[in-house]
């Protein structure tokens, strides 16, 4: 008896600026987005190949190929590369990475006729790509970036850190309303997601309603229950991120100070990063 054919799938392009199956962040949501697209749409996946790649190819060499996951690599280059090491320069290199992308993306759009078009990584909303070009159904997000460093807690950034932040709400607040690129992505964008209900509240004047709300970020399964704790262990806190000054673990910290003695607690900090 003859294997029945399968049915041709519908084939996405997801463009995927970090992806990578051994990183976090931004690297771990393009290559679960990626992974979890493959199992509903012949997808091809398009990231940076300096240092996305190599971790791609090890994983495909120890695990094997991923049904329906195709990878195309479009490297930054050393030149590009260095421009984004400059202070100030880091989203022009990103621009110009995008631009190789859209090249790549339009030569594969001709040889498999996407049915849609998805720009997952950086999250962040200055910088949608160039995927809505491509003439097919057009998703952005989760988008995420345009919230605001609450400027109460500026103290607790010290001066660099917030320097930093000061400068980013003064670019959020030009942008947003001004920046033309972004703004037509917002609009134009088939599907729009934000990452959280502050950046729908943002994103709203431009699109003309809330976007629908869905985290950008997720955890594989985890199985069974665990060690639950008991009514005399303490409290378990686990805090997990960069230690950077926008993390504002410092806040954290001082809540805790704050408790009275008698609430017992254990605070575990997984993360590396300039404020260790």
């Amino acid at each position: 008896m003859e294997d029945t054919p399968r049915p041709e799938r519908s084939r996405l392009l997801l463009i995927a600026y970090a992806c990578s199956p051994y990183r976090g962040s931004e690297c771990a949501v393009g290559w679960h987005r990626a992974v979890g697209a493959a199992a509903a749409y012949e997808t091809w996946v398009i990231c940076e190949g300096s240092w996305c790649g190599p971790d791609i190819e090890r994983y495909l060499s120890d695990h094997g190929e991923v049904p329906g996951l195709h990878f195309e690599l479009v490297h930054k280059g050393p030149l590009l590369r260095a421009l984004g090491r400059v202070p100030g320069l880091y989203y022009l290199a990103y621009n110009l990475w995008h631009r190789r992308a859209f090249a790549a993306a339009r030569r594969l759009h001709r040889q498999r006729a996407f049915s849609l078009v998805h720009q997952a990584t950086f999250c962040g909303y200055r910088e949608p790509g160039y995927g809505a070009r491509l003439g097919v159904p057009f998703v952005w997000g989760p988008v995420g970036g345009t919230q605001n460093y609450p400027w109460r807690f500026l103290p607790e950034a010290g001066p660099l850190g917030a320097a930093r932040e000061i400068l980013r709400s003064m670019l959020n607040r030009v942008q947003l309303r001004a920046g033309p690129r972004a703004r037509r992505a917002v609009r134009t964008a088939e599907a729009l997601f934000a990452a959280n209900s502050a950046i729908a509240r943002d994103l709203a004047p431009l699109r003309g309603s809330a976007p629908p709300v869905v985290l950008e970020t997720g955890v594989s399964a985890v199985t069974g229950d665990g060690d639950r704790t008991g009514p005399h262990d303490p409290f378990r806190i686990f805090w997990c991120g960069e230690l950077r000054a926008h993390k504002a673990l410092p806040l954290l910290l001082k809540a805790l100070a704050a408790l009275p003695r008698t609430c017992r607690f254990e605070l575990r900090v997984a993360g590396s990063g300039p404020e260790q």
